[in-house]
C-alpha cells in the first residue's frame, strides 16, 4: 500500500481587538491610531513528517471465518517511511461502522481473542507531532455463533421395534436441512424450521447429540434415550478392575432368554475391556429392549519395580537402594521385602532412594491400588571390605529335619542365619533356601545360600497270609507311610 501526502498549510486570519485612540478630529480616517494591530497566524506540519508510507500491510495467519469465542492472529509488514521518522502502531477494530482503538494493541502484530461478533481490523502507522495517520488494508473476520441444541422431548415408540422420535429445539440454527450426529451414528437430512425439528428414531441410546452450522458445532452432553413399551427392566452387572490392564464386566441380573447387548456390541454374559470409561448393558426380550445400565470401568496395571544397590561407604553405616518404577503415581508407599519393609516412602517422578544398612533385601515389592509388583527383585548391600562369605554344610536327616552347620568362618565373627539364629549349627524342619552371613568389626559378609531338604523315615507294616496248601506260597501284605510310589528292595534277616 502506498500513500502520497503533500504538505498542507493552514492559514488562519484572525482579526480582533481593533480600536482607535481618542481624537478630536471628526475625520477619523485621516489619523487613526491602532491600539491592537490585526494578527495573522499560519500553522503547518512540523518539519520531518513523512510524505510517503508504503508496505503498511497486514495479513491474517489464521482463518477469518471462526466460531464465537475463538481467536484470530494478524501479522503486519514493517512499513517503509519516507523520510525516515520514528513511528508507532495502533490496531483498531470496527463492529458498528466506526473505528475504535484497541487498548494496548501497539505492536507490529496482533491477536484478537474471544471474538463474539463479526469485526473489521486494521493497523495505523502514527507519528509524533504529525497530524496524519496511515491506515493499513482492512481485514474482516466473520464470527459465527455456536448453535445451541436442546432435547425438548423423547417420544418412545408405541410398539416394540417401532420408531419413536426425538424433538429438538435450536438457537442460532437457520431454517434448512441438517445432519444431527450422536455417538456411533447420525440423523441425516433433518429439516429445521423455526428453531425446531423432530427426528424419527427406534428405541436406543443417543448420546452427545450435536449439530453443525457454518463450521461451528454445538456442545456435547445432550442425550436422549428411547425405550420400547413395557421393556424388561434394566439388567445389572458387576465390574472387576484387574491388575493386568483389563476390567471384567459380568451380567449379574437379567431375564431368562433375554439377548444381552454391551456397548462394545458383544452379547456374552461376561466381557473383558482394556480401556477406562463408561460401558452400558441392555437386554432384549420379545423384541423389546430395556433401558441401559451404565457403569465405569477403570482397569489397573501392575507396577514394575527396579532396584540399584549402593553399598555403605563405611562399616555400620547406611547405603541406599535406588528404586525406579513404571505405573506409579506420585505418592507415599510401603516397599516390602522378606522379613521387613520400608515405610512412608515418597515416590516422585517414578523414582525414590531409600537409606538402608548392609543386608539382604529379597523380594522387594510395592503395591498400587491393590496391585503388587512381581517377586524376585533382590538387592544385597555389603559393608566395605567385609569378611568373605562363610560356608556351611547341610545334612538332610531322616527325622524330617536338616542340620545346617557353619564350616568356614572368621574367628570372632558373629554368625547370622536367615532364621535369625546365631549359633554354629541350627536345625530346620522346612525345605527351602537358607542363608548364612558373618559380621566382623561391624562389617557383614555376603550371604551363602544353600537348600535344605529334610527327609523322613518310612514306616513299614506287614500282614502275613499263610499258604493254602503244603508246598504252596502264601503272601506278605505290606503297607507304608512316607514311601513315594516306586520300586524298592525290602530286606529281612
Amino acid at each position: 500500500m502506498k500513500i502520497m501526502v503533500t504538505r498542507l498549510v493552514f492559514i488562519f486570519l484572525i482579526i480582533s481587538n481593533i480600536s482607535f485612540s481618542e481624537n478630536t478630529s471628526t475625520d477619523l480616517c485621516s489619523n487613526p491610531t491602532l491600539i491592537n494591530t490585526p494578527v495573522l497566524s499560519a500553522i503547518s506540519f512540523p518539519e520531518g513528517c513523512p510524505t510517503e508510507v508504503t508496505n503498511n500491510v497486514i495479513n491474517a495467519t489464521t482463518p477469518t471465518s471462526i466460531c464465537s469465542g475463538e481467536s484470530v492472529s494478524f501479522t503486519g509488514l514493517e512499513p517503509t517511511i519516507s523520510p525516515s521518522t520514528d513511528s508507532t502502531f495502533q490496531w483498531q477494530l470496527n463492529t458498528s461502522g466506526s473505528w475504535e482503538d484497541i487498548a494496548g494493541a501497539t505492536s507490529i502484530n496482533y491477536t484478537a481473542s474471544n471474538l463474539s461478533e463479526t469485526t473489521m481490523f486494521r493497523r495505523l502507522v502514527e507519528f509524533v507531532d504529525c497530524l496524519t495517520e496511515y491506515p493499513s488494508n482492512e481485514i474482516s473476520v466473520t464470527v459465527n455463533a455456536i448453535p445451541i441444541l436442546s432435547v425438548v422431548n423423547e417420544n418412545n415408540p408405541t410398539e416394540c421395534l417401532g420408531d419413536g422420535s426425538v424433538v429438538f429445539s435450536f438457537t442460532g440454527v437457520p431454517d434448512g436441512t441438517y445432519t444431527i450426529t450422536y455417538d456411533g451414528g447420525s440423523f441425516n437430512s433433518v429439516p429445521v424450521s423455526g428453531g425446531t425439528a423432530s427426528a424419527p428414531a427406534p428405541a436406543g441410546i443417543y448420546n452427545n447429540l450435536q449439530i453443525t452450522v457454518d463450521g461451528c458445532t454445538s456442545v456435547t452432553g445432550k442425550n436422549a434415550n428411547l425405550s420400547d413399551p413395557n421393556p424388561p427392566t434394566a439388567p445389572d452387572y458387576s465390574v472387576t478392575n484387574n491388575c493386568d490392564g483389563t476390567s471384567t464386566l459380568t451380567a449379574t441380573s437379567y431375564e431368562t432368554g433375554a439377548a444381552l447387548e454391551w456397548s462394545t456390541t458383544e452379547s456374552t454374559v461376561s466381557i473383558t475391556v482394556n480401556s477406562a470409561g463408561n460401558y452400558w448393558l441392555t437386554q432384549t426380550l420379545d423384541g423389546c429392549t430395556s433401558d441401559a445400565t451404565t457403569k465405569t470401568a477403570a482397569p489397573k496395571t501392575t507396577p514394575t519395580l527396579f532396584v540399584t544397590p549402593v553399598n555403605p561407604s563405611e562399616c555400620g553405616g547406611n547405603g541406599s537402594l535406588v528404586f525406579s518404577f513404571t505405573g506409579m503415581p506420585d505418592g507415599t508407599y510401603t516397599i516390602t521385602y522378606d522379613g521387613g519393609s520400608f515405610n512412608s516412602v515418597p515416590v516422585s517422578g517414578d523414582t525414590v532412594s531409600v537409606s538402608a544398612p548392609a543386608g539382604i533385601y529379597n523380594n522387594l515389592q510395592i503395591t498400587v491400588d491393590g496391585c503388587t509388583s512381581v517377586t524376585g527383585k533382590n538387592a544385597n548391600l555389603s559393608d566395605p571390605n567385609p569378611p568373605t562369605a562363610p560356608d556351611f554344610s547341610v545334612t538332610n536327616n531322616c527325622d524330617g529335619t536338616s542340620t545346617l552347620t557353619a564350616t568356614s568362618y572368621e574367628t570372632g565373627a558373629a554368625l547370622e542365619w536367615s532364621t535369625t539364629e546365631s549359633t554354629v549349627s541350627i536345625t530346620v524342619n522346612s525345605a527351602g533356601n537358607y542363608w548364612l552371613t558373618q559380621a566382623l568389626d561391624g562389617c557383614t559378609s555376603d550371604a551363602t545360600t544353600k537348600t535344605a531338604a529334610p527327609k523322613t523315615t518310612p514306616t513299614l507294616f506287614v500282614t502275613p497270609v499263610n499258604p493254602s496248601e503244603c508246598g504252596g506260597n502264601g503272601s506278605l501284605v505290606f503297607s507304608f507311610t512316607g514311601v513315594p510310589d516306586g520300586t524298592y528292595t525290602i530286606t529281612y534277616d
